[in-house]
C-alpha cells in the first residue's frame, strides 16, 4: 500500500511518518531496506515553524 508522508523521527528500529492527512504512521526500518522507497523533495514547513517567521 504506497503512503505519501513526511518523516517525523527516526528510531532504532521504526520511522514515524507523518501523512498529508495528519495520520501518524510507524514504518519499520528493515522495511526501507526491503522495498523501493521514493523520496521527493518538498517544500514543506510545519505550522509552528510558519508562526517563527
Amino acid at each position: 500500500m504506497p503512503i505519501e508522508a513526511i518523516i517525523e523521527d527516526i528510531k532504532a528500529f521504526h520511522l514515524h511518518l507523518r501523512t498529508l492527512d495528519g495520520e501518524l504512521v510507524t514504518y519499520p526500518n528493515n522495511l526501507i531496506l526491503q522495498k523501493a522507497v521514493s523520496l521527493v523533495a518538498k517544500d514543506v514547513y510545519l505550522d509552528e515553524d510558519k508562526s517563527s517567521l
